[in-house]
């Protein structure tokens, strides 16, 4: 199976033509889980910095930044 195309907290911006994805279109997002179908597609759960929801994309859905965000600018230390 192919492997992903974006790994964990790496940053993407939101290039969608999913007409449910208008409002996020172009917004800054990280990479918060992934997962592959049993069609070998990947979909990503990205957290949108500027409205702090996570939402569902495919990964035709994003372009990468090349910058990945430190897990700790979401998660507390304990």
């Amino acid at each position: 199976m192919a492997q992903p195309l974006f790994g964990w907290y790496e940053k993407v911006r939101i290039q969608s033509t999913d007409p449910a994805k208008t409002s996020i279109q172009g917004e800054l997002g990280a990479i918060f889980g992934m997962a592959q179908g049993d069609d070998g597609m990947w979909s990503y759960a990205v957290f949108i910095y500027n409205s702090k929801i996570v939402w569902s994309c495919f990964e035709e859905e994003l372009l990468g930044t090349g910058e990945i965000a430190c897990r700790e600018s979401f998660y507390p230390v304990v």
